[in-house]
C-alpha cells in the first residue's frame, strides 16, 4: 500500500496490491461465495482506509490476474451505483475508484 500524488491526477491516490495471504485462498478449492466475501471486505476496507485514514481522493487496487477482472467488474458496477462511492471502473489490471467521500464509511 502506498499513498502518493500521481502524475496527471489531482489529489492523493492510495494504491493497494491485491494479494491473498492465505494458502487456503491461493491453493485451496474454496467456493466462489467465500472468495467473493473476502474480496468484498478487502475492497470496502481499502476504500474506507483510503478515504478516512489516508485522506486520499482516489483508490487503485491492482488485481491479482485476469480471473479477478470478471469479479471486480461486478464490484465496480456496484460501487458505481452507490452515491457515496464516486466513480468506479476497471482500467487495465486496476480497479479504480475516483472521488472518494471522506468520513463516510461504506458498510460491508
Amino acid at each position: 500500500m502506498n499513498a502518493a500524488k500521481l502524475p496527471k491526477s489531482f489529489g492523493v491516490t492510495l494504491r493497494v496490491l491485491w494479494i491473498l495471504t492465505s494458502p487456503e485462498y491461493d491453493f485451496g478449492d474454496i467456493s466462489p461465495s467465500k472468495f467473493a466475501g473476502l474480496a468484498t471486505k478487502i475492497v470496502f476496507g481499502a476504500k474506507n482506509l483510503a478515504a478516512n485514514e489516508f485522506k486520499a481522493d482516489h483508490l487503485k487496487i491492482h488485481l491479482g490476474g485476469l480471473g479477478d477482472r470478471e469479479f471486480f467488474n461486478g464490484v465496480a458496477s456496484t460501487l458505481e451505483n452507490l452515491s457515496q462511492a464516486g466513480s468506479a471502473k476497471i482500467a487495465g489490471n486496476w480497479l479504480q475508484i475516483e472521488r472518494l467521500t471522506r468520513h463516510q464509511a461504506i458498510e460491508f
